[in-house]
């Protein structure tokens, strides 16, 4: 085996090892996701409907990420119709269980 042999079977695995790992990391925080679409979110500072779930890494732990629509105490959207970002380790309450 040559050197670029050697380098280029490296990069593949280095490539193939990072996609199973986010692939780990998307199952880890899906298993442990208590939130659906429409949820109706609060954190330490502000109210959301959930509209996307993404993912986000932090601290070598996955966990969820979730956009949506910004909403007032009264439970009904601002007239912005800002849309806002809320961690899952954020999350204090669930408004519409």
């Amino acid at each position: 085996m040559k050197l670029n042999d050697y380098t280029s079977k490296k990069r593949v695995l280095s490539v193939q090892h990072a996609k199973e790992f986010e692939r780990l990391h998307i199952e880890y925080a899906t298993a442990n996701n208590p939130y659906r679409y429409g949820d109706i979110l609060q954190d330490h500072h502000q109210i959301i409907k959930v509209e996307e779930i993404g993912f986000t890494v932090n601290s070598g732990i996955c966990s969820c990420r979730y956009k949506g629509v910004r909403l007032k105490k009264n439970l009904q959207p601002f007239a912005s119709g800002e849309k806002v970002t809320m961690w899952q380790t954020n999350v204090k309450n669930i408004l519409n269980k």
